[in-house]
């Protein structure tokens, strides 16, 4: 009979897996970091448009109004650099149906030339007697 050469189980990690899982993890981190203040900049944004026709009556408020009213919000948020309101905010009233939305894009550099590019298109949708979404 021959005899059979014993195998050794593994012994953990070895140097190059650690240092490739930890340099994953650092990049996953950085890329989180970088995206939570933007995410946390579009709930401003939610949060202006919501304020600024809450309470309001629907059928007489302009949209002067409504951009005055956004922006002093995000003012408080420290975001009232975030939007250009003449390209990026659309108002309408329709039938019974008041809107306001924002369509904006966010682009943020990562290293080098890589770019981390974001789109948002928060919106309001309400009756004109007062019930949002």
């Amino acid at each position: 009979m021959t005899k059979m050469k014993k195998i050794a189980p593994q012994q953990g990690w070895t140097l190059w897996s650690m240092l490739f899982v930890m340099s994953v993890i650092f990049v996953l981190a950085y890329i989180g970091m970088q995206l939570v203040p933007m995410y946390s900049a579009n709930e401003s944004v939610k949060k202006a448009m919501m304020q600024s026709v809450e309470d309001k009556d629907l059928r007489k408020i302009t949209r002067r109004e409504v951009v005055a009213n956004m922006n002093r919000q995000l003012y408080l948020d420290s975001n009232h650099e975030l939007l250009d309101y003449k390209n990026e905010l659309i108002v309408k009233r329709t039938g019974q149906q008041f809107l306001v939305e924002a369509n904006y894009e966010r682009e943020i550099p990562l290293a080098y030339n890589l770019v981390l590019i974001a789109r948002f298109n928060p919106k309001v949708e309400c009756d004109l007697v007062g019930q949002c979404q």
